[in-house]
């Protein structure tokens, strides 16, 4: 192969590259192997180079400037992505986390079940372990006496564990039996008259659960206050201390001035005041408050009056 020239004619060696000394081409190959442009404005070089190396200058300013803005739309891009997967995280998360709240909660097992539990593994886990003996023919009769205590002492524990959660059931009944018992007692102390009297025990029960049913308090003032009503329907209270003046009754003696002014002229009937009255209760305890006011005018009342008393 030969180039032409003013000079004559250059011989290339074949088989190698076709190289032109001092093209411009040469210098771009290495400035773009480089990563840079040539100078366009470099002294020496034609004006034809120089347009050329403005023109592959401004050429690779503008691949530049693509490559960057194709950057910055991928990295938008992928900016865009990752947030996108975040709101899906977050909004999957809020799911799986409403759905745990909306399931029961699995109920938790009492101390005696998981202790029963617990025996019944440790009895699995020296069965297997028996069972692996015998496969490997190791089994002597004092492994046999070993894992039979062993089944004993687990026996032991189950009816244990057994017998403590029955009483742990049992000990909320127990105690109210016995508040029942004590606050019965207390009672039973305070109106011993209400509780021996059958019919007014009775009523007196039914009087108390009208009250709660109307909407009274279960309170003590609430059976303080049956046990009063109790003893007055019933008459069934200790008998009051007579005054003074219902004692010089009882003596004959007159309260004041003489026999003769101290009451009513005889013949005259005798006026149930409500201190006659009491003391008419207090003589004849259990009658009928009528009968009881008659009987004491007939006898202990007519004698004051013939007394000139009453």
């Amino acid at each position: 192969m030969a180039i032409g020239s003013e000079e004559g004619v250059f011989e290339v060696p074949k088989g190698e590259d076709t190289v032109i000394p001092f093209s411009d081409d040469v210098e771009e190959q290495q400035a773009d192997a480089a990563g840079d442009d040539p100078d366009p404005d470099e002294p020496g070089i034609t004006e034809d180079v120089k347009k050329s190396r403005r023109a592959r200058r401004a050429e690779r300013l503008r691949e530049r400037l693509q490559k960057g803005e194709e950057a910055q739309r991928q990295a938008e891009e992928l900016r865009r992505q990752i947030e996108e997967m975040r709101a899906n995280q977050a909004r999957l998360e809020g799911l799986v986390q409403g759905r745990l709240s909306a399931q029961p909660q699995t109920p938790q097992l009492d101390p005696y079940q998981q202790k029963l539990q617990q025996i019944e593994e440790q009895r699995e886990m020296y069965r297997l372990q028996a069972a692996q003996e015998i496969e490997e023919k190791r089994w002597t009769p004092e492994r046999k006496a070993y894992y039979n205590q062993i089944g004993d002492r687990l026996d032991q524990e189950r009816v244990n564990t057994l017998v403590q959660r029955q009483l742990a059931q049992q000990l909320p009944q127990l105690q109210a039996q016995v508040q029942t018992t004590v606050a019965a007692n207390t009672w039973a102390s305070r109106y011993p008259d209400v509780h021996t009297n059958e019919r007014a025990l009775r009523w007196a029960k039914s009087k108390y659960e009208l009250e709660i049913a109307e909407g009274k308090p279960p309170t003590q003032e609430t059976i303080e206050r049956v046990y009063e009503e109790t003893r007055a329907k019933f008459q069934t209270g200790p008998k009051p201390k007579p005054s003074a003046n219902e004692r010089a009754l009882f003596e004959g003696i007159p309260t004041q001035g003489n026999q003769k002014s101290a009451g009513p002229a005889k013949g005259s009937g005798i006026k149930m005041t409500p201190e006659l009255k009491r003391i008419a209760r207090a003589a004849y305890p259990g009658m009928d408050p009528e009968q009881a006011y008659k009987k004491w005018v007939q006898t202990t009342g007519k004698k004051l009056r013939e007394d000139g008393i009453l």
